[in-house]
């Protein structure tokens, strides 16, 4: 399941990126547990968006444009596994354009 969320996001970033665009993973261990990061430089995701992403079957209208396969549940099954784990799933804009997503947990 760990694998699949990871994918997901990893995916999502790679999908919907630029053509000559980065992902970045990072991971670190503190006290507190962990953390993986995914950012991308892609076109990001506009803050009203943000609270929705993780919700089954959501996309918004450029996800619709930029992939018309994607069906809006790589997200929600990445939500459902970190829910399960008790880990946290946060998304972040990042200026001037991409998207932080993060995993936190112990």
């Amino acid at each position: 399941m760990v694998e699949q969320a990871l994918t997901n996001v990893l995916q999502n970033a790679i999908i919907h990126g630029e053509g000559d665009g980065a992902v970045e993973v990072t991971l670190r261990g503190d006290d507190d547990g962990f953390v993986v990061e995914v950012l991308d430089d892609g076109p990001g995701v506009p803050p009203e968006h943000l609270p929705r992403l993780g919700e089954r079957a959501y996309r918004s209208d450029d996800a619709r444009v930029r992939d018309p396969k994607g069906s809006g549940l790589g997200l929600a099954i990445t939500s459902e596994v970190c829910d399960r784990f008790g880990w946290a799933l946060s998304f972040e804009a990042r200026e001037p354009r991409g998207l932080r997503v993060a995993i936190r947990g112990r």
